[in-house]
Formats: C-alpha cells, sequence, structure tokens
C-alpha cells in the first residue's frame, strides 16, 4: 500500500487506470508460461474470468482510493482486511446465490461454514488491525469509499478461487488459475483505460 501511495505521489500524472494496465500487464506476461497453454480449456476460462473480474473491482477500489492527495495507506490496508468480514458474510448469506460448486454450498449453505469461534476470530481480526493500522487523527474522506470495494471484490474473488482450488480437476492447476485471473484484470485494466 505505501509502494503504491508513493508512485501516485513521484508520477503525478499517473492516472489509476494507466498505473493498473501497466501493473498486470507486467504480471500478466511473467506468468504467461503457466496458462498460455490452456487457453482452450474453456470452463477453466469461464471460471478464471469471473475470479478476474472480482479481483479487478478490488484493484480498481484500491488504485483510485490510493491515487487521492494524502490517501492512507494505513486506511487503505484496514478496509482491505475487512475481507474477513465480507467473506464470512458471504459463507453465512450468499453462497447459494454466487458461481460455486454444489459441493462447496452444501457444506456452507445457511451459513454452516461460519461457526460462532469464526464469528468472534472476525471480530478479533477486525479490532487487531484496526488498533495495527488506524491513527486516531484520521477523518473519513472520498477514497475511503473506493477502499471499501477491496473487500468485496478481493474477499469474493477470494471465495471463488477456494472452491475451485477444492475440485479435484484443479488441484494440480494453481499456477494457471492464478495467471489466468491476472490475465483477465489485465484485460479489464485496458478496458478502463480506453
Amino acid at each position: 500500500f505505501p509502494v503504491i501511495v508513493q508512485i501516485f505521489n513521484a508520477v503525478p500524472g499517473l492516472t489509476p487506470q494507466v498505473y493498473a494496465a501497466i501493473r498486470f500487464t507486467i504480471a500478466a506476461s511473467v506468468l504467461s508460461p503457466s496458462y498460455i497453454g490452456l487457453l482452450k480449456d474453456v470452463e477453466l476460462i469461464k471460471s478464471t474470468f469471473i475470479i478476474g473480474a472480482c479481483l479487478f473491482l478490488g484493484f480498481i477500489g484500491q488504485s483510485i482510493g490510493l491515487s487521492f492527495p494524502h490517501a492512507s495507506a494505513n486506511k487503505s490496508a484496514f478496509l482491505c482486511s475487512c475481507i474477513v468480514v465480507w467473506v464470512t458474510f458471504l459463507k453465512a448469506f450468499l453462497v447459494d446465490y454466487m458461481p460455486l460448486s454444489e459441493e462447496f454450498k452444501e457444506k456452507n449453505a445457511g451459513g454452516n461454514g461460519v461457526s460462532p469461534t469464526a464469528l468472534a476470530s472476525v471480530a478479533l481480526s477486525v479490532m487487531g488491525i484496526g488498533v495495527l493500522e488506524l491513527q486516531s487523527d484520521m477523518e473519513p474522506s472520498w477514497a475511503d469509499l473506493w477502499f471499501c470495494l477491496q473487500p468485496i471484490g478481493f474477499g469474493t474473488g477470494y471465495l471463488l478461487i477456494e472452491d475451485m482450488m477444492k475440485q479435484k480437476k484443479y488441484k494440480k492447476k494453481s499456477a494457471a488459475i492464478s495467471g489466468l485471473r491476472i490475465f483477465f484484470v489485465t484485460i479489464f485494466s485496458y478496458i478502463w483505460c480506453f
């Protein structure tokens, strides 16, 4: 988070769109050997496309929020850590409406995947990270609204990745899944840029 703030401070004319396109082009290029041979696997492409779209939402919030003058890397990190709250919420209330495997839905249906211990852990982790990251003199800003897209986008994407990685057919394709989701974030970044 602090590095991204420094990049925007060092290059005042850099827009979040151009930053995202550059960042993810480099990452997708480096990761291309992991997925280039699997571009004909329609199911894999479809699943990683959806994950990429979710992650892109999180990166939009992060990039735009951190591009604001005097944006707080600490606040961005704190709000991003609220992923634990969002994923718990998804598992408790929305898992039936998500593009997840039936096995995953059955295991987590009706909040079965969320125990009282998990809820207590969520509360403690958010409080702990808040104590570490937030300063008492920070006032709310417009950047905070953008930062709130991070847990929604990243958390939803991570839940979808969790489901994929638990499926037998994807157990040995973790590198390809990582590469393809970044590839799709790159495509979304260029669309956003143009």
